[in-house]
């Protein structure tokens, strides 16, 4: 399952880089080649042009001898096949991710951030329209008093992750002869982001034959109001968290547990996976029991913000795409899609929170960690 990961990376160099990426992670993530200073100032300082291992030896003041080795290295990445360089016939290095530099970062971003009211607007009206039809999906589907409140922190990756979509649909006129490199997962880059933690990623895991399920599903949403319980890779058949949380999705007795299933309950009660009604431990999160038919049915909830937000996305799609077509070198312009939904859309999932929280749309979480932003789907 596709998601979304924002990561960023330490560095002291002069560009420190924070990388994006957007696929299945494991075994692909080249971004781990670059932790040091040196690799990333390496990747930067080819963001653009062809280098040779000379001339970076020049500008970084190392001898080419010491880098040939970092630079092959980032050329194999950590499958072989993808690195975060590329090394051409005449043995020159150049970039093989799109990496933005601050102000780029701050003019593209900017764009997102200019219909951020719009979009919370037609957001607004959906719900009022919709409030109907979403309390009779909870009443058909979870367990215990309805909190629309908790649906729709689930439902933020689908709301703001659409509308990225269809952007990028519209921003594709910039590129009509350019073939888009379809990879398991793709890694871009911004520099100077400092301390900035203003992003929200969607981490998928998925598990088969586990609780007597023949696949389980668990995603969770994060960024500065939510921690993250999980990464990508994370091994939900050997969670004790999670596995107790699927067993009781129809709500099971804490007396019938076990000593030690007792004390995972405790656990995953401080963790913000369960709660206990009159000594019966049943989802805090949203858990749906059903499969896939009513996973589909959940990401539809809202299906009518797709349309009114049409508009808006193909003049936000047809602004950004000009800006792009500026920005991506000529190498990579098969990454535009990348270039929209990991950098320029960047913030915006962060900025739509924090004007739904404004306007009251969403309540501020309140517990850390808390069940906000946590989905598990239960496959028969």
């Amino acid at each position: 399952m596709n998601y979304k990961e924002n990561r960023m990376n330490e560095c002291e160099g002069e560009h420190p880089l924070s990388f994006f990426g957007c696929g299945m992670s494991p075994g692909n993530d080249l971004s781990g080649t670059a932790r040091r200073r040196l690799s990333q100032s390496l990747v930067y300082l080819c963001r653009a042009k062809e280098k040779t291992a000379d001339e970076l030896a020049r500008e970084t003041g190392i001898p080419a001898s010491y880098i040939e080795e970092e630079l092959e290295m980032l050329c194999r990445g950590v499958n072989g096949q993808y690195g975060l360089l590329r090394k051409n016939e005449q043995g020159m290095y150049i970039a093989n991710i799109i990496i933005a530099d601050r102000e780029e970062y701050e003019v593209v971003n900017g764009i997102y951030r200019r219909y951020v009211t719009t979009f919370c607007d037609l957001l607004q009206d959906c719900l009022i329209d919709e409030e109907k039809e979403l309390r009779s999906f909870w009443r058909r589907n979870l367990r215990g008093e309805t909190d629309l409140n908790l649906l729709l922190w689930a439902l933020m990756p689908d709301i703001t992750g659409n509308f990225i979509s269809h952007v990028g649909e519209e921003s594709a006129f910039a590129f009509p002869e350019t073939a888009v490199r379809e990879r398991p997962f793709t890694v871009t880059a911004a520099a100077d982001l400092g301390d900035e933690n203003c992003f929200y990623g969607c981490d998928s895991i998925c598990a088969n034959n586990v609780c007597g399920y023949s696949n389980i599903m668990a995603r969770n949403f994060h960024g500065k109001r939510l921690q993250a319980h999980f990464r990508c890779g994370h091994d939900l058949a050997s969670d004790p968290l999670l596995r107790l949380t699927a067993h009781c999705a129809e709500g099971v007795p804490l007396w019938s547990l076990p000593i030690e299933g007792q004390e995972v309950a405790g656990r995953a009660l401080r963790r913000g996976y369960l709660r206990l009604r009159q000594e019966i431990l049943e989802p805090a999160v949203v858990v749906l029991a059903d499969g896939i038919s009513v996973y589909i049915e959940f990401q539809s909830l809202l299906g009518k913000l797709d349309e009114r937000a049409r508009e808006t996305a193909r003049l936000l799609g047809r602004e950004l795409g000009g800006v792009m077509e500026k920005y991506i070198p000529p190498h990579l312009r098969g990454d535009y899609p990348y270039y929209n939904s990991c950098i320029a859309a960047n913030r915006f999932a962060h900025e739509v929170v924090e004007e739904c929280i404004y306007r009251g749309i969403l309540k501020e979480p309140g517990d850390f960690p808390g069940p906000e932003g946590v989905l598990m789907v239960l496959c028969v």
